[in-house]
């Protein structure tokens, strides 16, 4: 096999995309000892999981049991199913409660907030937006100044 062939394999092995063919072709790859340094790592790993699974014996039953635990799960999962689907559709139902509550709550509210003038002229009403333009550009400036200070120290 060729190493493109090896990255690609080994990119869908690390994924779980692989099949059991492509497995056996990557087992056989790495026993045979002689690979490129790129992939030293990963035969050292195939060659580990190797020889682990040959020291570990399958139990005598164990597919019986694990058909049996299967099967127990299909039949327990409509119940499951139903609590889910119950569990989906009252939260749904509470999601909606609560929207349309408020929006009877805001529709029905017996109080609105009435905007009113607060400047008896537009001269007044210029003087307070001059005032409010000042302390905003006083503040913005005295935060850039910090900022530049605090870079500075930084830059040393």
């Amino acid at each position: 096999m060729k190493n493109d062939e090896i990255r690609i394999l080994l990119k869908r092995y690390y994924n779980g995309e692989t099949t059991i063919a492509e497995e056996e072709q990557l087992h056989s790859f790495f026993s045979r000892g002689d690979v490129a340094d790129e992939f030293k790592a990963d035969a050292i790993l195939f060659k580990a999981c190797t020889e682990i699974s040959k020291d570990i014996p399958i139990p005598e039953g164990w597919e019986k049991r694990l058909d049996e635990k299967l099967a127990n799960k299909r039949g327990t999962s409509s119940k499951r199913k139903e609590r889910f689907h119950f569990g989906r559709i009252s939260g749904i139902a509470a999601t909606v409660l609560l929207v349309v509550s408020l929006g009877l709550y805001e529709f029905f509210r017996t109080e609105k907030p009435v905007f009113k003038d607060t400047c008896a002229t537009p001269e007044e009403a210029y003087q307070e937006a001059y005032k409010a333009l000042l302390l905003f550009s006083t503040d913005l400036n005295n935060g850039l100044a910090y900022v530049e200070n605090e870079l500075s120290i930084l830059e040393y």
